[in-house]
C-alpha cells in the first residue's frame, strides 16, 4: 500500500464526506499466467489467469447520527480472474489501417461479510475498433469506437460505457507539423455503493451519467537538430 493509503489522518472531501487511510492494511500480492498466440503477425489471441490475496479496495461506511460517509482502503477480498483477448490488426488497399480488439473475462471475488463468507463473480467484456485513412500522403482521418460493459471496482459500479472519436489532419512543413480536428463523444454511467463494497442489494441511490461532446483543434510541431553525423565523421578519422 501507497503512504496515502496507510496515513490515518482525516480528509474532509465534502459537507457529508471524508477520507482517511488505514494503517492496518496488508500488502497484496497478485501472481499472473498468461498464454499468448499469434498467427501471421496479424491475428493475436490469448488467454490469462490471475489470483490475488488481501485485494486493496474502497470501503464506504457511514455514520448513523451525523450521516457522514467515510471512504478508506480495506483487505477485505481474494481475487480469482480469467480472461480472453483477441486482436487483429492490417492494412488493407494500401490507406486503411485496421486495429481491432475485444477481451471477456470472468472475475471471482470472495470476503468476509458480517462474518459470513460471501462470494461474487462478475463477467465483463470490451469492444475497440480503430480505423485509420491515409487519404494521402499528407492527409489522414481516423475513426474509433472504444465500449465496456459493466464492470465494478470497489465501491463503483461502471455501467456499460462508450467512446467514439472522429479526427482528420495534414501534415504540414514537410512532415514536421500537423494540423488537425477531433471530435470525442462520451458515454458514460456509474453507481456508488454506501457501506459494503460488494453487496448488490446495497447499491446507493448515488447515480453519475455524463455524455460529453468535445470538439478540439490539434496542432503539433516536431523541432529537432541531430549532431550525430559530425560527431561520427570526428570519431572515425
Amino acid at each position: 500500500p501507497s503512504y496515502s493509503e496507510l496515513n490515518p489522518f482525516m480528509i474532509v472531501t465534502g459537507a457529508f464526506s471524508s477520507r482517511t487511510g488505514n494503517p492496518y492494511l496488508n500488502p497484496s500480492y497478485t501472481q499472473n499466467f498468461r498464454l499468448a498466440y499469434v498467427y501471421n503477425s496479424k491475428l493475436n489471441f490469448s488467454t490469462s489467469y490471475s489470483t490475488t490475496k488481501d485485494v486493496i479496495t474502497d470501503f464506504q461506511t457511514r455514520d448513523n447520527q451525523d450521516e457522514i460517509s467515510k471512504v478508506l482502503k480495506a483487505n477485505i477480498s481474494s481475487y480469482h480472474n480469467v480472461g480472453f483477448n483477441m486482436s487483429y490488426n492490417n492494412t488493407l488497399f494500401k490507406f486503411w489501417q485496421l486495429n481491432y480488439a475485444l477481451g471477456i473475462s470472468n472475475s471471482n471475488y470472495r470476503f468476509n461479510y458480517n462474518n459470513v463468507m460471501e462470494q461474487v463473480k462478475q463477467s465483463t467484456g470490451y469492444l475497440s475498433i480503430g480505423n485509420n485513412f491515409q487519404l494521402s500522403k499528407t492527409v489522414y482521418a481516423e475513426i474509433f469506437f472504444y465500449g465496456q460493459a459493466r464492470v465494478t471496482y470497489g465501491t463503483y459500479i461502471n455501467l456499460p460505457f462508450s467512446i467514439t472519436s472522429f479526427s482528420a489532419g495534414k501534415k504540414i512543413w514537410k512532415g514536421n507539423g500537423n494540423l488537425g480536428i477531433a471530435e470525442n463523444r462520451c458515454l458514460f454511467d456509474q453507481l456508488l455503493r454506501m457501506g459494503s463494497a460488494s453487496k448488490e442489494a446495497e447499491v446507493g441511490s448515488c447515480l453519475q451519467f455524463a455524455v460529453a461532446h468535445i470538439l478540439f483543434v490539434l496542432f503539433c510541431l516536431i523541432y529537432a537538430k541531430n549532431p550525430c553525423r559530425n560527431h561520427s565523421e570526428r570519431c572515425s578519422l
